[in-house]
């Protein structure tokens, strides 16, 4: 039976209990779709699914997440929550290493962002409520929907265009109207810093 049979019957509540992973059966597997995805290298339906995957297990564990003793017995579960946890931070790190990129002038293949953003918005409910994520993400963000467009015009790409960077916009505007006032305000001093540094670096593109 295909990943994509598994999900589909773990959401109909049709998997036989047999079928269900035990421990981290799927971690391994889903981390290697992952790296696929952010490497460029699968096509959009495995994408699509990747996202079911990150999206389902994002509800299992918000939906318990205050519950400790649980987090071991999550019937359909196709990650453990340590392989949650992991998989949250390679595509954080992903996206803000990549818009780091961008902005210093390094080579980056734009329609990787596509898929990082994508997979961003399935599980962005889940990095809101992981402080250390989210004051890593948020800058990135803002920096990719609102500084990378005038890098990418001095690169000759016209990124303004790009749904991925007008999710990015979306994104950020619906953490703007969720989010702390104290965290809203460390995050803007910490991209205030951000553009500081980088009009301060003659090696940064000329925006």
């Amino acid at each position: 039976m295909s990943i994509k049979s598994l999900l589909n019957a773990a959401q109909k509540e049709t998997l036989p209990k047999y079928l269900e992973p035990q421990q981290a059966e799927l971690d391994h597997v889903v981390r290697l779709m992952l790296e696929r995805a952010l490497a460029g290298s699968i096509d959009s339906d495995e994408v699509s699914l990747l996202e079911q995957i990150l999206g389902s297990s994002s509800w299992l564990i918000s939906s318990v997440c205050s519950y400790s003793n649980l987090l071991n017995f999550l019937p359909g579960y196709f990650l453990s929550p340590s392989g949650y946890e992991s998989l949250l931070q390679i595509i954080t790190k992903s996206f803000v290493s990549n818009v780091e990129n961008v902005v210093e002038g390094k080579e980056v293949s734009m329609p990787v962002f596509g898929v990082v953003v994508s997979l961003i918005e399935s599980v962005f409910t889940s990095i809101l409520q992981r402080e250390k994520l989210t004051k890593t993400l948020l800058p990135g963000i803002f920096l990719f929907a609102y500084l990378v467009p005038l890098c990418g015009r001095t690169l000759g790409v016209d990124l303004e265009i790009e749904p991925s960077q007008l999710a990015a916009k979306g994104l950020w505007a619906e953490w703007l109207k969720a989010g702390s006032e104290a965290m809203k305000e460390e995050t803007v001093e910490e991209v205030r810093g951000r553009l500081r540094a980088f009009m301060e670096d003659t090696t940064i593109l000329p925006l």
